[in-house]
């Protein structure tokens, strides 16, 4: 008899209901014939969003929502989700999605069932087509210790600046070193896969209980790189998964100021790549 593959998707909730309602509304049409659960996670939304989510998908089974006392941060409030899953379904698939995503391909679980038998795959990331028709942008790897440390003086160059004339500078200390732009046609192993809509297999789930946690946003992604590469985990894009990814309406709509919504990006981008150089550095655990 085959083996009946099950697929728990956390979708970490900010503000953003309706984006998240239309998440799950994607899920339920791809993923019907295969046996899923939603995990909803709301990060303590100011404007009760989490409560909304949870009255309205009370009656239904194949939604759970979890509402945080306090906002966490990215990689803790997806672990809280990733956690159930793990313990309660004991899924075959874990996949973190930001709640302004969408699947866009009815194949999407057998698809992903094939690659798994194909590769052993640890962790997959998809092809994302963005709102404006275009795709994310894909580089080749993590950002090196030089690297970061150039980073670091780029972030406090913007915190000190305090103006909006920083766009480039901003550019500079995500980027500092031109990594190789990918093709977003070709599959490729091992790169640095983008955190919007993580797909993480039994190779991983048995190992750890979800994203490295020294981050509150930004970063998550490279330490997930560096742990995948330490432990000799395999990572695949694979292109023939495709989403859409409306990208940063929980960021944009948390703060409607524009400098003050730079400043801090710029402040939680610093502190990430500090902690991420202590942990190539041997400091913290990747």
């Amino acid at each position: 008899m085959e083996k009946q593959y099950i697929f728990s998707f956390v979708i970490l909730n900010y503000i953003t209901t309706k984006d998240t309602i239309e998440c799950i509304k994607s899920i339920k049409n791809n993923c019907k014939e295969y046996k899923f659960n939603i995990i909803v996670v709301d990060n303590a939304s100011p404007n009760n969003s989490g409560y909304e989510l949870k009255h309205l998908f009370e009656e239904d089974t194949d939604v759970k929502v979890i509402i945080n006392e306090k906002n966490i941060g990215f990689a803790r409030g997806n672990n809280v989700g990733y956690q159930y899953a793990k313990e309660k379904y004991k899924p075959d698939f874990i996949i973190l999605c930001n709640s302004d995503t969408e699947i866009l391909n009815d194949n999407f679980c057998i698809d992903i069932i094939e690659k798994y038998k194909q590769t052993n795959f640890a962790l997959m990331g998809p092809k994302e087509k963005l709102a404006d028709g275009g795709f994310y942008i894909l580089t080749e790897k993590a950002r090196s210790k030089i690297a970061l440390k150039l980073s670091i003086s780029y972030y406090n160059k913007i915190i000190q600046n305090k103006s909006l004339t920083f766009s480039r500078i901003l550019l500079k200390a995500n980027s500092v070193i031109e990594r190789k732009k990918l093709d977003v046609e070709k599959e490729y192993t091992n790169i640095c896969l983008h955190g919007a809509f993580l797909i993480f297999s039994k190779q991983y789930i048995d190992l750890f209980n979800g994203l490295n946690e020294a981050t509150f946003l930004y970063g998550e992604e490279e330490f997930l790189y560096w742990r995948l590469k330490m432990n000799n985990l395999l990572s695949i894009y694979y292109p023939k998964i495709e989403i859409l990814h409306k990208r940063n309406h929980s960021t944009k709509a948390s703060i409607i100021d524009d400098k003050e919504r730079k400043i801090k990006q710029a402040k939680w981008h610093l502190d990430s790549a500090k902690k991420l150089l202590r942990a190539l550095n041997g400091d913290i655990n990747i």
